[in-house]
């Protein structure tokens, strides 16, 4: 009942919620605005209850929100429209979705920049929260059918980079070198 309450009141509102906690823009701002969030609940909505007004509301958030063109730039605490590509694209169906799947995970892993050790590369910050981001995708997209032995190279090589394939493990205590006094801003 209250993710129900929740999205309706958000689905009301419509407001960044940075606007109400301006405390929270100093570090989490929101910048990719509320469209994505919408559908992202609305959909996840729709798995749980099963009923159809979430997936109509998915549907419409996609639609008003110019989710189609496979734009988004990531996946992360802030942009969900990736994510939401993966659970439409689930959904079967409608190719819509599926292809526009297909068309981020292609435009993100064959026109991003890679670092020399093969990292993804979308941001200075948290850029491994990016590229792991985008393996989870790739490895969901791969498990629709959608490039498989591509996407799935693509994942394997992001978490080995995480891992220390390049002799150096970026997970606390875990591998050869990992970081002794990792930071965290919260």
């Amino acid at each position: 009942a209250n993710a129900r309450e929740l999205y309706d009141f958000a689905d009301q509102v419509r407001q960044n919620y940075d606007v109400s906690i301006p405390q929270a823009a100093d570090f989490y701002k929101s910048w990719s605005g509320y469209g994505d969030e919408l559908a992202w609940s609305a959909i996840w909505l729709y798995y749980a209850t099963g009923e159809n007004k979430y997936l109509d509301a998915a549907k419409k958030h996609w639609n008003d929100y110019g989710m189609g063109n496979g734009d988004a730039f990531g996946y992360g605490w802030d942009e969900k429209t990736s994510g939401v590509y993966v659970l439409m694209a689930q959904l079967g169906g409608d190719s819509q979705y599926r292809n526009t799947l297909q068309s981020f995970m292609d435009r993100v892993i064959n026109e991003t920049t890679y670092t020399p050790g093969g990292l993804l590369f979308l941001s200075e910050w948290g850029s491994l929260r990016h590229a792991n981001n985008i393996a989870l995708l790739a490895v969901r997209a791969a498990d629709l059918g959608l490039n498989p032995e591509t996407y799935r190279a693509f994942a394997k090589s992001q978490i080995d980079f995480t891992l220390g394939s390049t002799g150096r493990s970026f997970v606390v205590g875990y591998g050869v070198n990992p970081p002794q006094k990792p930071h965290h801003r919260s």
